[in-house]
């Protein structure tokens, strides 16, 4: 892909601790309310899920010219992703679909318990604010089992403007913060 990043990279403070407490916030609400975005495919618990939402893709747009300082390389913005992981939870080993080319995991909040997340076999663990860069459709990810309470996270795609999946450029939606 010709990012300057190998595998992946952790950008510490990506968001500023406001930011971070408006998105804390923001996903206690969209979880406590949630009616109807339930995984029951990745997490063995049906966590909560919000894809595209107004707020995700606002930051996913927000932080696009970071990333792409970090990487060297234009980018195109496809989607966001929230997770509200709770107890017994898993992200079981895995590589990316091509809208998620360029992945970032942003942390949000926790109950205080560091959940590592696995690069390729190296462990990742983020503070509320930092980030990991990874390259989704080539690194495999996991995480094993959450022992904690909760743990919330928002994921951020991108790809190459000039790579072979810029035709997933907004995750083929008509807009941002609207679902597929």
């Amino acid at each position: 892909m010709g990012f300057v990043i190998n595998n992946f990279k952790v950008i510490k403070n990506l968001i500023t601790p406001d930011e971070v407490e408006v998105l804390k916030i923001c996903t206690e609400i969209m979880h406590r309310t949630n009616l109807h975005n339930f995984d029951f495919n990745q997490s063995n618990n049906a966590d909560s899920f919000f894809y595209g939402s107004v707020i995700g893709d606002s930051f996913l747009l927000k932080i696009k010219p970071i990333i792409e300082k970090e990487v060297d390389h234009s980018l195109l913005p496809t989607y966001s992703f929230f997770r509200i992981y709770t107890k017994f939870s898993r992200l079981d080993k895995h590589q990316d679909r091509p809208s998620c080319e360029l992945s970032v995991t942003l942390h949000i909040a926790s109950d205080k318990n560091n959940w590592p997340i696995f690069m390729g076999g190296e462990e990742v663990v983020l503070s509320p604010g930092d980030a990991v860069i990874y390259k989704g459709t080539e690194i495999p990810h996991w995480r094993n089992e959450f022992t904690g309470d909760y743990y919330s996270q928002v994921f951020l795609h991108y790809v190459t403007a000039d790579g072979k999946y810029k035709d997933h450029y907004k995750d083929k939606r008509p807009y941002f913060g609207v679902q597929k």
